[in-house]
Order: structure tokens, then sequence, then C-alpha cells
């Protein structure tokens, strides 16, 4: 289950442990990027599609996270 916020990033949580999507975690600068989460879909897959405000799409694709889009 995923939960997504404006301040702290996406926070999810498999049953066992809680994860965490932040600015960090995408290298943004703070200064400059912020990742304020808009939507996001759960695909069949297991993927998960972020739609943030400002800096485009992101896919968390296992451990891996891709910024598809930059606005």
């Amino acid at each position: 289950m995923w939960f997504g916020t404006i301040m702290q990033g996406a926070i999810g949580f498999n049953g066992k442990q809680f994860e965490r999507i932040v600015d960090e975690s995408m290298d943004f600068d703070s200064g400059k990027e912020f990742f304020h989460i808009r939507s996001m879909l759960q695909d069949s897959k297991g993927n998960l599609w972020i739609g943030n405000n400002g800096i485009g799409v992101i896919l968390k694709k296992g451990d891996e996270l891709i910024q598809l889009f930059k606005v």
C-alpha cells in the first residue's frame, strides 16, 4: 500500500516494513525541485507510477527510480 504526500514524498508499507521515496531518493536539489505527489498508480506488474507537481512522472520499477518526463 502506498500513500502520496505533498511534503513527505511517498510512503509504502508491504505488511512488514515501510519504504519512503523522498527528495533525497531522487537526488533533487531541495532549492529547485520538490517531490510533491499529485497522483499514484500501481500497475499489474507492481510498478509504481507517480505524478508530480512540476517535475513530471516518476516510475518505481523494483528498486529503480526513473524520471520519465521532466516538465
